[in-house]
């Protein structure tokens, strides 16, 4: 089966699932039905995100991995973003940025950037009444939340709000949280940072992860044994 078939059943089955009402058990659909299908309908790992997605949110979205989970970091954003789960469909993504761009973002007031509509895969944002609509739909689920940043690596965010005169946004480094970024399993995550970092701040950044971990729930976020021993292996 090709790659844009994949994506579409994919997205089929995140529609059902997501209008089915199972805000209470949403890392247990995600992490224990829609892996597993993809698993075994296609004889490989679901991706982190989607190609499609990849193209039209890169230039001013990253994914950050977990062993666990995902989460993403939008530019101009200081929201927290949510812990999600390990493949993030369109739609749910889309909702994520809304719930940062407008959240807590350059937009927070008015649309200011990035522009509409915004495509996401499959899934749009079509403009900002549409967005601010959508983040009912994520906040609605009472998601975990890693710590927000000032994230602008390229200053995106920075060079329009200096063309507009308004204050700067700065980008704010963090060494560890960068680590997390892009991966696809989490064991690249760990091979990076032994590669980067001296034993001392390897170390250190394993005591970080740990901290950052205790509000996490993290018996949720299961996921099928046969899984977790490819990502171990990859």
């Amino acid at each position: 089966m090709d790659h844009s078939r994949s994506h579409s059943y994919l997205c089929i089955y995140h529609k059902i699932l997501w209008e089915s009402n199972f805000h209470t058990h949403f890392y247990k659909k995600f992490q224990g039905v829609m892996l597993p299908i993809h698993q075994t309908s296609f004889d490989k790992r679901a991706p982190r995100l989607f190609e499609e997605a990849k193209i039209y949110f890169i230039p001013i979205v990253r994914w950050f991995s977990e062993e666990l989970f995902t989460y993403v970091r939008v530019y101009g954003s200081l929201a927290p973003p949510h812990v999600l789960p390990l493949y993030l469909s369109d739609k749910l993504l889309a909702r994520e940025f809304a719930y940062q761009t407008l959240g807590d973002g350059l937009t927070k007031k008015k649309s200011l950037w990035p522009s509409f509509p915004i495509q996401c895969g499959v899934y749009g944002l079509h403009n900002f009444k549409h967005a601010s609509l959508e983040i009912d739909n994520i906040t609605c689920l009472n998601l975990a939340t890693i710590p927000g940043r000032q994230f602008d690596p390229n200053k995106v965010a920075h060079n329009f709000t200096a063309q507009l005169k308004i204050r700067k946004f700065s980008h704010e480094d963090d060494d560890y949280d960068d680590l997390f970024e892009s991966a696809e399993v989490f064991s690249q995550v760990q091979h990076l940072a032994t590669l980067k970092l001296n034993p001392e701040r390897v170390a250190q950044f394993k005591e970080y992860r740990e901290r950052r971990l205790q509000n996490i729930p993290l018996g949720l976020l299961k996921i099928p044994q046969s899984i977790a021993q490819e990502d171990k292996d990859s």
